[in-house]
């Protein structure tokens, strides 16, 4: 099997942070999540980001919107039973940026009567039922070697700034 990559639309319920996630990493008593154990250690993963410093991407979400210029990058979950029968996705690229989103839905969200604070913004209110990310289907090897390679472009080479 060779590498597929297609844009689906997700919900932010079905998208989860990646506890294995590189910048994450202390170096202490780190031992890997198993996909079984992903969606069990979300909120740990959420407050982990948080004290990343997501802050600045909230307050960007916040006034511009969740604009899709960079997808997020996600995999398929396969064998997770959950109650909603939704499909979970693993996020491979855009973690910070997912639990951003996640902290702002959280902070603005009633869940008792199921409805925003009149400060929200209305274009975020159905963003996050509607997230256009990129899944990327392979071998689990294929899949890794894929995500070691963008990690490497995008946080370690980064994109080059422009000259005058």
């Amino acid at each position: 099997m060779t590498i597929k990559i297609k844009e689906i639309t997700l919900g932010l319920g079905q998208l989860m942070l990646d506890p294995n996630n590189y910048r994450l990493n202390t170096g202490e008593h780190w031992k890997k999540v198993t996909d079984d154990q992903i969606v069990d250690c979300q909120q740990e993963t959420q407050e982990k980001l948080i004290k990343e410093n997501i802050s600045d991407l909230e307050t960007s979400i916040f006034e511009n919107g969740f604009l899709e210029v960079d997808k997020i990058v996600v995999k398929e979950l396969s064998n997770l039973t959950n109650p909603t029968n939704l499909k979970k996705y693993l996020v491979i690229e855009g973690n910070r940026r997912t639990a951003a989103f996640k902290s702002l839905i959280n902070e603005y969200y009633n869940k008792n009567d199921e409805s925003f604070d009149e400060a929200f913004p209305i274009v975020l209110r159905e963003k996050y039922k509607s997230i256009n990310v990129i899944l990327v289907e392979g071998s689990d090897e294929e899949v890794e070697d894929y995500s070691q390679r963008l990690m490497g472009i995008r946080h370690v080479s980064a994109p080059r700034q422009w000259g005058g």
